[in-house]
């Protein structure tokens, strides 16, 4: 059963401001959640002048997603879903897979028991797949959530 669908598109540009000056740490600990700090420690420490663009490209398509998995939902990122609540780590295969935590995880449970008149539905059962694209200029990701009971 299909919660939702979401898609988010964002300048690199933007990220490339924030990552760029003094606020870096502060905003990374804002969007990223402990889990995916430490994942990502080795690609944010190693950050200098010759792969700091990566590092932006890499955050902006991490951020496509959070916003993409929020958008599925149906709440954005609110009191119902939070940065934190989504983590967003590669697989066994190196690719990016989300998850719903917290306040999100809750939601997402009450969204599939209302809409399919369901009853209690298992955390463990919630699905979210997504996929992250970049371009010169733009990042961008598409997210489906889905309940299997």
């Amino acid at each position: 059963m299909i919660i939702g669908i979401g898609t988010d598109i964002i300048e690199i540009c933007r990220i490339e401001k924030i990552i760029s000056g003094k606020n870096k740490q502060q905003f990374l600990e804002r969007i990223f959640n402990k889990d995916e700090l430490t994942f990502y420690s080795e690609k944010i420490a190693n950050a200098n002048i010759d792969n700091l663009s990566k590092l932006i490209t890499f955050v902006a398509g991490r951020w496509a997603v959070k916003e993409a998995v929020a958008k599925s939902l149906g709440c954005g990122i609110s009191e119902n879903c939070s940065f934190h609540d989504i983590t967003v780590l590669n697989d066994q295969f190196n690719c990016p897979r989300a998850q719903l935590d917290g306040r999100a995880q809750k939601y997402c449970c009450e969204i599939a028991q209302n809409k399919f008149n369901s009853p209690k539905i298992d955390e463990q059962s919630i699905f979210v797949t997504v996929s992250i694209s970049h371009e010169k200029n733009y990042a961008t990701a598409m997210a489906v959530i889905e309940v299997f009971n």
